[in-house]
C-alpha cells in the first residue's frame, strides 16, 4: 500500500512536488520538464519541489528545488506517487504509461504533453489530469493542480475510478478472453471426424 507520510519522512520533502519517474533522458523529454520547472519557480517562487525518480544519462542543474533520488524500489515509488501533488509524464512518444496509472491509482493526478497522442488520450478520457502544449500551459495547469486542492481531488478519483475501470487485471483478461474467442477457430475445426477416427 502507498504511504506518502512513509516517503516524507524517509526523504524529508515537507513541500508539495511535481513528481517525475522515468528513465532521465532527453527522448523522455524531461529536459523540457526541467526547463518549465525553473521557469516556473522564476515566475512562482514557493515551496514547490520538482522530485525525480530513475536513472539516465542526462546531467540535471544544480538547483535547490530540483531534487534526484535515482533508481528507487517499486515500494518507494509507490509511496512518491501518493506523496505528489500531481504526476509530469512529459514524453511525447509513449505507446502506454504504467507511471500514470500507478499515480492515479495511489490518488495522485497526472499532468501530460499535449502532443503525446497515447497519454493525452487517457487524460482527456479520464478526466483524471491535465495536458501541457507550451510553458504558459505548463504554468497554468500546475497552478491548478498545486493550488486548488478540491480540483486536483477531482481529477485523482476520476483517475483512479479509470484504471480501475479500464485497466485493472479482471478487465485486462476479459479483453483478452474475448479476443481469443474472437480470433481463434473453434477447437473442432482440428479434431478429426468420426471417419477420419473409424479410418485411424
Amino acid at each position: 500500500m502507498a504511504d506518502a507520510a512513509r516517503f516524507r519522512r524517509r526523504f524529508g520533502v515537507r513541500e508539495p512536488f511535481v513528481l517525475y519517474a522515468g528513465r532521465l533522458e532527453s527522448p523522455k523529454n524531461v529536459p523540457l520538464l526541467v526547463h518549465h520547472f525553473v521557469t516556473y519557480k522564476e515566475n512562482r517562487p514557493g515551496p514547490l519541489k520538482l522530485v525525480l525518480i530513475g536513472q539516465g544519462e542526462l546531467q540535471l542543474p544544480r538547483h535547490p528545488d530540483i531534487i534526484p533520488l535515482g533508481f528507487q524500489p517499486e515500494q518507494t515509488k509507490r509511496d512518491a506517487y501518493a506523496a505528489a501533488a500531481v504526476l509530469c509524464q512529459p514524453s511525447v512518444k509513449e505507446s502506454f504509461s504504467i507511471v500514470m496509472m500507478e499515480a492515479w491509482l495511489a490518488g495522485t493526478p497526472a499532468l501530460v504533453h499535449a502532443d503525446c497522442d497515447v497519454t493525452r488520450y487517457n487524460v482527456a478520457r479520464s478526466d483524471g489530469g491535465l495536458y501541457f502544449q507550451n510553458y504558459a500551459e505548463f504554468e497554468g495547469a500546475v497552478d491548478i493542480l498545486v493550488g486548488d486542492e478540491t480540483v486536483r481531488q477531482l481529477l485523482a478519483v476520476n483517475g483512479r475510478a479509470y484504471v480501475q475501470r479500464q485497466h485493472s487485471w479482471e478487465v485486462v483478461l476479459r479483453r483478452f478472453e474475448y479476443a481469443l474467442k474472437q480470433w481463434a477457430p473453434p477447437m473442432r475445426e482440428f479434431l478429426p471426424t468420426p471417419d477420419e477416427e473409424r479410418a485411424a
